[in-house]
């Protein structure tokens, strides 16, 4: 487990700050979260972005989840009131990372990052998911309609 110099645990820093940190050799792959259902990977964002520059936002593809092809690559979402997804197969090494927002839920973002990991040949006994912190309907107003 890689720890954080004391310099990185006050302010935030971007996953292009970070990643060196935790595995230097990694890729640095990010989306442009919009609260939707699509899961990509690596090679998908290369194609549809042509870049992995994090400074790029602008031309990051919309999507709410990343699943890894091989090593070496560092998948990244943001998230404040939504719940981070973390997916991981134990027996292949392949990992995801979700967005899941109210929305992306109702869209089922999670299932569909796991049929991602069953169309790479994942058995669904491998998996291990992990939820982040999300906030609480009790200091959350939603409408009727997410209700």
């Amino acid at each position: 487990m890689a720890f954080l110099p004391s310099t990185f645990v006050n302010f935030p820093r971007s996953p292009l700050e970070l990643t060196p940190v935790l595995q230097p050799d990694a890729e640095v792959y990010r989306v442009k979260q919009v609260h939707g259902n699509i899961v990509l990977n690596p090679s998908e964002i290369v194609q549809i972005a042509g870049t992995t520059d994090e400074m790029a936002q602008s031309s990051l593809p919309a999507a709410d989840g990343l699943i890894t092809e091989q090593a070496e690559q560092a998948v990244w979402v943001a998230s404040a009131d939504c719940t981070p997804v973390l997916i991981a197969d134990s027996t292949s090494g392949q990992v995801a990372a979700v967005h899941a927002g109210w929305r992306g839920t109702a869209a089922k973002i999670v299932p569909s990052a796991i049929a991602r990991f069953q169309s790479q040949g994942s058995k669904i006994q491998d998996l291990r998911v992990a939820l982040g912190p999300a906030i609480a309907g009790a200091v959350y107003q939603v409408s009727n309609q997410v209700g």
